[in-house]
């Protein structure tokens, strides 16, 4: 004889809400984690500032090597470390209207596309400084020769014409303009990821080496004024390591977009493809 007794049914999801209720604020961050991870986080923060309490007890060792502006005491951090960082080191910019990373606008009035065809009959050691040039792009990478000449390795934002330009910046403090904010100012909040405004002209740049080998300089922008224009809060990928993982790719489609040019091809494709498409029918 069958059993007529019915399965017991099985017990109903707990609502949206009720996973909300259970998440706790992180008070540095401002995001809400669970509670191990609330914990965890909580543990790391105070194992930090036991560490930075001995380092500060110890007697510092002097040096005679300038303060490196580059950045590149950060790269010993994990990425939850940086965040938090950098997290706090905007809200503090933010605090203070003379620092605020977030300007309200920057004008940008050349055609990146265009750079290299326009002056690129520069030679090495010549500059185009009767054209002033305002241009905005993300920093991939920055170097520091000293604490008055920085490098950035920028890239422009995709439009109709094309993915993006890449450029060298080189920041120089001599070449500041009058009235604009001091080199160290301008350069003190800025990292790999930000995205910055260029107030310059073109030249190129006239290294021994590569003179030396004979070939020419760098096509660079010679920077007058540089402006934050948005910060970024994570810490990007190595410059020194391709981004290539087929996982790690996958899963972070943000960072493969900005490191990978096929990517970043293949979308823009894609997008005036579908805009024919439309404006055909």
């Amino acid at each position: 004889m069958a059993d007529s007794t019915a399965p017991a049914s099985a017990p109903a999801p707990a609502p949206p809400t009720d996973e909300v209720a259970n998440l706790h604020l992180d008070e540095v961050t401002g995001e809400r984690v669970s509670k191990s991870e609330l914990k965890k986080r909580q543990k790391q923060r105070q194992r930090e500032a036991e560490k930075a309490a001995k380092a500060a007890a110890a007697p510092k060792a002097t040096s005679s090597k300038p303060k490196n502006s580059s950045g590149e005491e950060e790269k010993d951090l994990n990425p939850n470390q940086y965040y938090e960082i950098r997290s706090r080191h905007i809200n503090e910019l933010l605090k203070n209207p003379e620092t605020n990373p977030y300007p309200h606008k920057f004008q940008v009035t050349y055609d990146d596309s265009k750079f290299h065809e326009e002056f690129g009959h520069l030679k090495s050691g010549e500059t185009a400084e009767d054209k002033e040039i305002r241009i905005a792009g993300r920093i991939y990478n920055k170097r520091a020769s000293g604490s008055k000449l920085i490098f950035y390795d920028i890239r422009t934002s995709a439009d109709t014409v094309s993915i993006g330009t890449q450029l060298q910046v080189v920041c120089q403090a001599q070449l500041v303009r009058e009235g604009s904010p001091a080199f160290e100012k301008q350069h003190e909040n800025i990292r790999r990821g930000d995205v910055i405004g260029i107030i310059g002209y073109a030249g190129r740049t006239n290294p021994k080496n590569r003179l030396a080998e004979g070939k020419e300089g760098e096509l660079s922008i010679f920077a007058t004024e540089i402006v934050l224009l948005s910060p970024c809060l994570h810490m990007l990928p190595s410059v020194r390591f391709p981004f290539a993982d087929p996982e790690q790719r996958a899963r972070m489609r943000y960072l493969d977009m900005l490191w990978n040019d096929r990517t970043r091809q293949v979308l823009w494709q894609r997008s005036r493809m579908v805009k024919y498409i439309r404006d055909c029918e």
